[in-house]
């Protein structure tokens, strides 16, 4: 009878674990995901405002670069992924604040990304 009692017990955290690591991996394919679309408009609107000569390139460019290397951190997992998410979430909202305020499409389009993106980060911050 111990022997099964231990079996179950050992099942049953198994089971566990596989769903927590199903969630956290979920989670983490949600917030890669918008830290590629975040990299990807961040970078456009970096290049676009630096012919226009606007002043929200470098903010674009910092925001692009943090995406990424959140990206990377919880591709290995990293034990600091949660603070490097809670840095990204907040240079992807000063960087939405800047470009927000700009009518043209690819600041709107970057704004967006980044809220997204900050929004998800925060998440996995948590």
């Amino acid at each position: 009878i111990s022997e099964i009692s231990i079996t179950f017990t050992f099942t049953s955290i198994n089971k566990r674990n596989e769903q927590h690591n199903h969630h956290n991996m979920s989670n983490n394919d949600s917030c890669i995901n918008a830290c590629n679309d975040c990299f990807a408009a961040c970078l456009n609107c970096s290049e676009k405002s630096v012919q226009a000569g606007m002043d929200c390139w470098k903010n674009c460019r910092e925001c692009a670069e943090i995406s990424q290397v959140c990206v990377r951190t919880m591709t290995i997992m990293s034990p600091n992924c949660k603070e490097i998410c809670a840095l990204c979430a907040k240079l992807c909202e000063h960087c939405a604040d800047m470009c927000e305020k700009h009518k043209t499409d690819h600041c709107q389009a970057c704004a967006g990304a980044c809220l997204r993106c900050a929004e998800e980060c925060r998440k996995m911050a948590q």
